[in-house]
Formats: structure tokens, sequence, C-alpha cells
């Protein structure tokens, strides 16, 4: 990379729908090895029409499998969008993640952290020290793709960055947003975000006071850091957003606390 990164450091959704519990998932398949459960339902994802039933059905394998690889269960929250916000949102490049509440607090990072052992990062350790700026789980969308979103020729300052966001109506990426969706870009295309070509300001997420940046290694490594110069400016280096549902924009702010939700 150009700079150096240092030292590395829910809810209903829509009304009747509830967070659902992998353990109580009835999915054809189920009694396939979780390798093949996966593929599975990977293999539908991406040759199905994306319906709330499929998002559906593919989070709460994903989490499933997940949670099996290190004992945990997840409760997986319902997709709240419809099949024609579903479709716009592929058109334009991005794609909703069902994440757990839990997944956001200091305990959920440590819990990704085994899942996915080769990130091998001090932000999924047992000393992790990473600050959410908003909140919460859910459906929640996101730019999928591997290389950087927001970036110019010149490249954006920290400043800039989050005024384009903003300007989006949307809200800086966390840490664990961009874990999940890492990981589910590379079940769809074998690939990282950012893998050896680019890294990302995450605005929604900082150490210390300063926003973080990461990027992910040829080989699964999971460089994050809050070393950036928030005037910092390449062209390699971008940034990455989140979105709610309009009817479900309930982003509460908290610089207080580890990895709070």
């Amino acid at each position: 990379m150009s700079q150096s990164f240092g030292r590395e450091r829910g809810a209903k959704w829509a009304a009747g729908k509830a967070p659902m519990n992998t353990q109580a998932n009835a999915l054809e398949g189920q009694g396939l090895p979780p390798a093949d459960r996966l593929s599975q339902a990977i293999q539908e994802y991406k040759t199905s029409p994306h319906t709330p039933e499929l998002i559906d059905r593919t989070f709460q394998t994903v989490w499933s499998v997940w949670g099996e690889s290190i004992g945990h269960s997840f409760d997986v929250p319902a997709c709240d969008r419809s099949s024609e916000e579903l479709e716009s949102l592929r058109t334009e490049g991005r794609g909703v993640l069902l994440v757990p509440d839990e997944v956001y607090t200091r305990e959920g990072l440590i819990l990704l952290g085994r899942v996915f052992p080769k990130m091998n990062s001090w932000s999924v350790g047992e000393d992790t020290t990473v600050v959410n700026e908003h909140t919460g789980g859910g459906c929640i969308d996101v730019e999928m793709t591997v290389d950087a979103p927001y970036r110019t020729d010149r490249g954006y300052t920290e400043q800039q960055l989050r005024d384009a966001i903003a300007a989006d109506g949307r809200e800086g990426q966390r840490v664990a947003t961009y874990i999940v969706g890492s990981q589910i870009s590379k079940l769809l295309t074998g690939r990282l975000f950012d893998k050896g070509s680019t890294s990302s300001r995450l605005p929604g997420s900082s150490d210390g006071g300063r926003t973080m940046g990461a990027y992910f290694a040829p080989n699964g490594y999971l460089h994050v850091s809050s070393n950036l110069d928030p005037q910092y400016q390449s062209p390699r280096l971008g940034g990455r957003s989140e979105g709610r549902h309009k009817a479900n924009k309930t982003w509460v702010f908290d610089a207080r606390s580890t990895g709070t939700s």
C-alpha cells in the first residue's frame, strides 16, 4: 500500500418479522456437511432471482455454518427489502447483509476472529479496542465491489469522504460490516474486499478517536489501522458505507463504548 498502516490495530425490522435463530433453521439440505450446505446456499443465491425469502434462507445457512465452526448460535435478522428493492441494489453494485446485533459488540468482533482465524487481526482479538460510531445490526446494504468505492483520481481526504457518504444518505461502514461483507464477497467471487489492490477508510469505526482504515492481504490477513492521516489522499484509497431501509433508519451514535451495539 502507498501508506503504511503502522500498528494494526436486530430488533424487528418489518412488521411481523422477527430475528430467526439459526438452530431453528429447517432448510433443505440441512443433513449435508456444513461445507456442502454453504455451497448449496451460495449456488442458489447466485442463480436465483433475489427475493426476501432467498436472502433469509441464504444468511440463515451462512450464519449457521459459521456458528457451527466455533460452537456458537447466531440470531439472524430478517430481510426488510422487497424483491424490487433488492434488484435495484444489485444493479447499483450493492447487496444486503443480514448481520446479528451481537456482531457489533466487542464479543462479536472476537467471535468473527474465531470464525475467520486467517484474518489474524488485533481488531478481532481479545484486546480489540474498536469503537463503533453507530450501532445495531439488521438488514444492511453495502457496496459489494472488491476494489474500494468512493475513490477519485486524487483521492478523498477523510472529511471529503464523510461528506460524500452523507450526501448519499448513508453512514460510514464499520469494521464488523467490512468483515462480513468481505467474507460474503469471497463466497460469491473468491475475492475479499480490497484484496491486494486498494484500501478503504471505514468511517463507522474508530480507535483512539481516529477513523479506521482496512484492506485484506492476498493470504487473507486483515490489515486494520487508525494511523491514516485524515488529510492523506491516494487514488488507491477509498471508503465504504452502509445503508438501511428508509423505514428502519435507527442509527444511534455512540463513540464512547468499545464495540457497543
